[in-house]
């Protein structure tokens, strides 16, 4: 007889919070930003064999040191104000820290720390500082900053990351032809045959869901497909939510079961219909307004997906019950 071994507890490997975000800054690629007028600053590394001019400071109290290249310092210290002469170049290091106050007060600001520079001399980067690129009339300088984790981190949280192009970023979108609420007891009764009255919609008054979050109102029309008669409408905006749809409907049936559950049983349950499941763009989402057409399958032959919660627990189709939309149910998940 043969003695299992024994079996290794399943160990996922740890990481803090703060490893976490120390990646993910460190990985990300950043936009880009202005950090003066003409003055943009770029994620990348530029290579440079040349001298360095270092600025050494503080922010609060964490010590910092930022690298420009020399071309880049004239530029700064011409922007704000120094004339093309024969002047020391530590004056004009100087000078050109103006050209950023700006920036700087800005900086202050966002990270409620006084920002202080105590020494300008040369000195070369490390390897392992953080590397960007500036540009300003056209042409690219390389620079760079070395700080402690903690300062560094808190820069780049201020340094936005760069989205993915929205060709890339893919959406669901689906029709809600209308709602009807059950209680779970009659729900979960349900089979094949059965017909559910919609409560409230139909595909002459329906709902465009993105991502079951964001929704406008749509309507199917014949010779086109999906038209939306709103514009879509995202759960982080102010403006009144839209109602689940606008039709009335046979609403005497919720009314009945939206009071107090005394059991299980009597729980009201929302069953949205569904239809037209697709996949798009973020590019073509921002394209869609009212009037846009969703090209979609006609509503009279396609299947209607019984959801709960978000989760489909069946199929049926479209009918007319005498003169009231409703959902015949042709499958139920679970029950072949």
């Amino acid at each position: 007889m043969s003695v299992p071994a024994a079996v290794k507890p399943f160990m996922l490997p740890r990481i803090s919070l703060k490893e976490a975000e120390a990646l993910r800054q460190n990985n990300a690629r950043h936009s880009a930003v202005s950090l003066a007028e003409g003055f943009v600053l770029h994620d990348g590394r530029q290579p440079w064999s040349g001298a360095w001019v270092c600025y050494e400071g503080h922010v609060g109290h964490e010590p910092f040191r930022v690298f420009l290249v020399p071309p880049c310092v004239a530029f700064m210290a011409a922007r704000a104000g120094v004339e093309e002469r024969a002047i020391p170049s530590d004056i004009k290091a100087i000078t050109s820290l103006l050209f950023l106050e700006g920036c700087f007060s800005w900086l202050e600001q966002m990270l409620g720390a006084e920002i202080r520079f105590s020494r300008i001399g040369q000195a070369v980067p490390l390897a392992e500082a953080r590397y960007a690129v500036v540009e300003a009339d056209g042409r690219n300088w390389p620079v760079a900053v070395q700080a402690t984790p903690a300062c560094l981190a808190r820069l780049l949280a201020l340094w936005p990351v760069l989205p993915l192009p929205d060709h890339a970023v893919s959406l669901s979108l689906a029709v809600r032809v209308g709602t009807t609420t059950l209680p779970l007891s009659v729900l979960s009764s349900l089979n094949a045959g059965d017909v559910v009255l919609l409560e409230q919609g139909s595909p002459a008054q329906a709902m465009l869901l993105v991502e079951q979050a964001a929704n406008a109102r749509a309507h199917w029309a014949e010779a086109q497909g999906w038209v939306l008669e709103s514009a879509i409408i995202y759960p982080d905006k102010k403006e009144r939510p839209m109602p689940d749809t606008v039709h009335e409907g046979n609403s005497g049936g919720a009314q009945a079961i939206t009071g107090e559950a005394t059991s299980e049983d009597a729980l009201p349950i929302i069953i949205s219909f569904e239809m037209g499941q697709q996949t798009i763009t973020l590019a073509e989402l921002r394209a869609l307004g009212p009037g846009s057409v969703l090209v979609g399958a006609d509503p009279v032959k396609a299947p209607v997906r019984l959801c709960v919660g978000g989760q489909p627990i069946g199929v049926g189709e479209l009918v007319d019950v005498e003169g009231t939309a409703g959902v015949r149910v042709m499958r139920i998940f679970g029950r072949e």
